[in-house]
C-alpha cells in the first residue's frame, strides 16, 4: 500500500530527498537533490493498492486504518492500530530526547497538521520511522510548540 501521491515516484524509481528542517540538514538536502537519482534511485515498481486520503481495513475484521500524514513528503501515511498505536513513519523522529521534529520535511506546516491528526486518533504510542517510541504527552508538547511557528490561522 502506497499513497497515490507517490505513484509517479515509485514508477520512476526515484523519490526526491525532502527539504531540511534543521540548520545542518538544509545543506544536506540540497546536496542530495544535486546527486539525485544516480545515488538515491531504486528499482521502479507499482503498488497493489494506492491510498488517497485514508483506507479503513475494518471490512477485513481488522481495527486498522491508514491515514494521510503528509509533511515529510506529500505521500506520507501512518497506520493506526486500535486507536492506540500509530506507526507514524517519517511524520516524526524519535532519536533526540524531548523532540519529535524530523530532520527532513517537504512541508513542515503540513507535518505539524499531521501531528494534530495523529493526536486526534486517540493513540497513546507513536512509532516513528527512526528512533524510539514517542508518547502522546511528548507529541502534544511538540505540537503546541511548533504550531505557532509553522501553521497560519487557516489550519486544516
Amino acid at each position: 500500500m502506497v499513497s497515490i501521491k507517490e505513484k509517479e515516484s515509485i514508477e520512476k524509481g526515484f523519490t526526491n530527498l525532502p527539504g531540511g528542517t534543521l540548520f545542518i540538514t538544509k545543506p544536506i538536502s540540497i546536496l542530495g537533490k544535486l546527486i539525485g537519482k544516480k545515488r538515491f534511485g531504486y528499482k521502479p515498481f507499482t503498488a497493489d493498492v494506492f491510498v488517497e486520503d485514508k483506507l479503513d481495513l475494518i471490512n477485513y475484521n481488522l481495527n486498522i486504518k491508514l491515514i494521510k500524514t503528509e509533511g515529510h513528503s506529500p505521500g506520507s501515511i501512518s497506520i493506526i492500530i486500535d486507536n492506540e498505536i500509530a506507526i507514524a513513519g517519517e511524520a516524526m523522529f524519535g532519536v533526540f530526547k524531548n523532540s519529535v521534529l524530523p530532520p527532513y520535511a517537504d512541508n513542515p506546516a503540513d507535518m505539524i497538521n499531521s501531528w494534530k491528526k495523529l493526536l486526534n486518533t486517540g493513540c497513546n504510542i507513536f512509532l516513528p520511522g527512526h528512533g524510539n517510541e514517542i508518547k502522546r504527552e511528548l507529541l502534544q508538547k511538540e505540537y503546541d510548540k511548533y504550531k505557532a511557528r509553522y501553521i497560519n490561522t487557516n489550519m486544516k
